[in-house]
């Protein structure tokens, strides 16, 4: 019996880098044996790029926190921040995944690259803990 699900990475936007996961109910094989290695660099490139950004962005809004004594602003935009660089990163982490796993050129890329966006979640964990403790009377 075949899976009922298609993997589809939309790479007709390849100037802007963007990857997109869509599932699909179809009973059609993906053949990821010849996987574009192309396709591969840039997804390598976004997951560096992006796993950079959240954790630059997220240490500049923990200063700015710090530095306006507490702003219930910044916070607030804080956490839409979060939120925003979860969803991001998540999709662009499974994406990585599932090219790890069909995948078999650049394996140990794609790896040191999962490895990079896990990185970021204690890191943001522990940015949390900073924050609440220091809220705490």
């Amino acid at each position: 019996m075949r899976k009922r699900f298609l993997i589809f990475w939309n790479t007709s936007a390849e100037k802007s880098g963007f990857v997109f996961i869509i599932a699909f109910k179809f009973n059609f094989k993906l053949n990821f044996k010849h996987m574009n290695i192309p396709f591969v660099y840039k997804l390598l490139k976004a997951a560096k790029i992006t796993a950079i950004l959240s954790f630059l962005g997220g240490t500049f809004l923990l200063i700015a926190y710090f530095y306006y004594a507490g702003a219930h602003l910044i916070l607030d935009l804080g956490i839409y921040y979060a939120l925003l660089a979860l969803l991001i990163n998540s999709v662009l982490f499974f994406t990585l995944y599932i090219t790890f796993i069909h995948s078999r050129v650049k394996r140990k890329k794609i790896l040191k690259s999962l490895v990079l966006m896990i990185v970021n979640v204690p890191i943001g964990l522990c940015y949390i803990g900073v924050i609440i403790s220091y809220n705490l009377p």
